[in-house]
């Protein structure tokens, strides 16, 4: 299933996708197209409003599927941080304040930094590179 219209607008623009849009459309989607959308090399783009808007701020080996999934070293920071199934097509860290939540049918995953009242703030897109 492709995304909304509205949502592929906002990607293309590198807007911040409200949550809800997002769990929404991971909600949507076939459990196969969730679990092949987390797996594979990705770049990570800024969000507009957490720095220049579609920047790279690095690139990662994400391995898993919509289980859990380990960014292997995230260039250039060099850290590994493993999320795990919080529901279809998102995925929560250990710590339970980020979750990358499937976005788009290519594979193309929101980063969010979540608050204690269960909402939050996307801050990166997570890209397929290839």
């Amino acid at each position: 299933m492709d995304a909304p219209k509205q949502l592929a607008q906002m990607m293309r623009t590198y807007e911040k996708i409200p949550i809800t849009d997002a769990v929404a459309y991971a909600n949507s989607l076939a459990p196969d197209a969730a679990s092949k959308a987390v797996g594979g090399c990705k770049v990570w783009r800024c969000a507009k409003g957490c720095g220049p808007a579609g920047a790279c701020v690095g690139c990662s080996y994400n391995c898993g599927n919509d289980e859990c999934m380990c960014p292997c070293g995230i260039y250039p920071f060099s850290c590994c941080a493993c999320f795990c199934g919080a529901g279809k097509g998102q995925l929560t860290n250990l710590k339970g304040n980020e979750q990358l939540i499937v976005i788009d049918s290519n594979g193309t995953l929101g980063y969010y930094a979540l608050d204690c009242n269960g909402g939050g703030t996307q801050c990166c897109y997570c890209t397929p590179a290839f």
